[in-house]
């Protein structure tokens, strides 16, 4: 991706607060969901990963203000290159 800006949002709950996912297997997946993630937002050198806190796999419904805060990140690297 060279550097193309990018912000990878991810959620930090934690198996017991999460809903969408049963608890076993959130747990057999968090730590590997969280690497990959941590490898997409480095397949930019303008890339970044931002953990947000007490949200489920939605996170835009959670906590708009963190994906509209993502997007304007975006919006401002991008015009600075």
């Amino acid at each position: 991706m060279g550097d193309l800006p990018l912000v990878v949002l991810v959620n930090a709950s934690t198996a017991g607060e999460r809903g969408d996912i049963p608890p076993d297997l959130v747990v057999k997946t968090g730590p590997d969901q969280l690497d990959m993630q941590r490898e997409y937002a480095a397949l930019s050198t303008n890339g970044s990963l931002v953990v947000v806190e007490d949200t489920s796999h939605l996170i835009q419904n959670d906590k708009p203000q963190a994906v509209i805060e993502a997007i304007l990140r975006v919006l401002e690297m991008a015009r600075g290159r």
